[in-house]
């Protein structure tokens, strides 16, 4: 029987020993004994580097299947501009409702956070600055991105930050969206129309959304989504601890291929029913064109 203790290209081979106790049986072994000093410097350094990079990979490995098994919190078009531009910010009622919408988006920007979950921060160019109470909850956290868009989908095919937002997620594994901002009628109907196109599973927090398009701010944003519950990717939730609490909420969501034709007619519709909420200005000629069935 022969038994080899180690091996490497520094050892040599010490005689063979015959083992009385062991019946006989001869034992190879091979001590190390390096040719000198320096080649065992070597060899310990280019141990101790093989040891730090397989500890580095294993460490970015385990924080993408972390990302790839949580949904990203999505906050589209919080900025100042969309509830002044019409004047209506001044309405005691309107005023409550926008502290209102702050809050419960703050409130899920802390649970992104503790669930190590991504945030993802949508600004429409041209229409100011990003709310600096969520950019502030937001700073220093890792897993802030924000993206700037130039239509009202985020996924909008005219869009030039599309592709970038799409690869951006699917590198990530995240294939869950978790949807809020304004305005609820417009630019979140648009991007959520456009999330599930391209097969991600939406979750829309009615708390998280309104719409500041109407004399009267439409907040929570409950109940304006009824044409997509048919979608099997699609759920509303009103509850925070819906969303990052139990996960079998997200398990519920079947991946299946949307249908197109279906949500482009009922998108269609609400561009042309006021009650809907939505309002036709707020569409791009773009995505007036496609709903059409012009592209």
């Amino acid at each position: 029987m022969l038994k080899i203790t180690a091996h490497t290209r520094y050892f040599r081979q010490n005689p063979v020993r015959q083992n009385a106790e062991k019946g006989g049986a001869k034992t190879l072994e091979f001590i190390p004994q390096c040719r000198n000093a320096r080649g065992m410097k070597k060899f310990s350094s280019f141990y101790l580097f093989l040891r730090f990079f397989f500890l580095f990979l294993s460490l970015i490995q385990t924080t993408s299947f972390a990302q790839s098994n949580k949904p990203a919190l999505v906050i589209i078009d919080m900025q100042p501009e969309f509830v002044t531009r019409d004047g209506n910010q001044e309405k005691p009622e309107n005023q409550k409702k926008v502290k209102q919408i702050i809050a419960t988006q703050l409130s899920a920007i802390q649970a992104a956070k503790k669930a190590d979950a991504s945030i993802i921060l949508i600004a429409f160019d041209n229409f100011g600055l990003i709310d600096t109470r969520l950019k502030n909850a937001t700073k220093g956290y890792v897993h802030t991105s924000v993206f700037i868009k130039d239509t009202e989908g985020m996924f909008d095919d005219g869009n030039s930050s599309s592709s970038q937002l799409d690869k951006f997620l699917k590198g990530r594994g995240i294939h869950t969206l978790i949807i809020t901002g304004a305005n609820g009628g417009a630019c979140v109907y648009a991007s959520i129309y456009g999330a599930l196109r391209h097969n991600y599973k939406v979750i829309a927090y009615d708390n998280g959304i309104a719409d500041f398009n109407y004399p009267d701010f439409i907040y929570p944003y409950t109940n304006q989504f009824n044409d997509m519950r048919a979608n099997p990717k699609f759920i509303e939730v009103t509850k925070l601890g819906d969303i990052f609490g139990p996960p079998a909420i997200h398990r519920g969501l079947k991946p299946a291929v949307a249908k197109a034709e279906t949500s482009k007619k009922a998108l269609k519709k609400s561009c042309e029913t006021p009650t809907v909420g939505t309002k036709m200005r707020d569409f791009s000629v773009k995505t007036i064109d496609f709903l059409e069935g012009k592209k």
